[in-house]
């Protein structure tokens, strides 16, 4: 299995440490130090508690979309569903014909599972997440003419989980050493940042989906605003 960058021992030999059975050690006790940034300090270690964290929702975060998966399948027509009740909400003039995945946001009009590559089957999860949580700012979004819903979602969701190292170790190695996204910045988060975040996700478990809800919400707003000028 890979080892995660996170508790990756720099030594001279280059031997890595093995993973810590988060079952047989103290929540409390710290991970060994790894070069995970070159400012790091002692403070910010991992406890066990965290480490375990982040495997977790790392693990939900790499899991593909599968089209063949019975549940992914059900989620997504459970996402077609909700979408076209909000739908038929705030456009009541529409007839039903209209509606197709298209309107949702996605790049085909009928099983759009090949547009989570990037975002995985997690962002499937936190686009049922925002048009339940947030119905009045998804149904905003069939009124904002060209604005791609599940698109931008699944891009957000991209880049927030970049950003917090859940993508694969080969992933943060490439971005380590600028071999990708050549032509952009791409920022990925120290320990500090990333042990802040495993602290609150301890208190909430659904606080990656509602980093991602919000930014989300930010970006609707912004591209209302826009439209709102450019339609003056």
């Amino acid at each position: 299995s890979e080892q995660s960058s996170l508790i990756t021992h720099n030594n001279n030999n280059n031997n890595n440490s093995a993973i810590p059975d988060v079952n047989a050690i103290s929540p409390t006790q710290v991970i060994p130090k790894s070069p995970f940034t070159s400012c790091c300090t002692y403070k910010d270690d991992l406890t066990v508690l965290e480490y375990s964290k982040y495997i977790e929702l790392k693990t939900q975060c790499l899991i593909p979309y599968d089209n063949n998966n019975e549940t992914h399948s059900t989620d997504l027509h459970k996402l077609y569903d909700t979408a076209y009740t909000l739908y038929q909400k705030s456009n009541s003039n529409q007839h039903d014909s209209n509606f197709t995945y298209k309107t949702i946001g996605f790049q085909t009009t009928t099983n759009p599972h090949t547009d989570f590559r990037n975002g995985g089957y997690i962002s499937l999860l936190i686009m049922l997440h925002y048009i339940n949580t947030y119905e009045r700012e998804f149904k905003e979004t069939f009124q904002l003419q060209y604005f791609a819903f599940a698109i931008t979602c699944i891009n957000v969701v991209n880049d927030i989980k970049t950003f917090l190292r859940l993508i694969t170790d080969d992933e943060i190695r490439q971005i380590e050493q600028h071999k990708i996204n050549s032509n952009t910045v791409t920022v990925l988060c120290n320990r500090t940042q990333i042990k802040c975040f495993l602290k609150a996700l301890n208190e909430n478990e659904i606080l990656f989906y509602e980093i991602v809800s919000l930014a989300l919400t930010q970006v609707i707003m912004e591209f209302k605003r826009n439209y709102n000028e450019d339609k003056k």
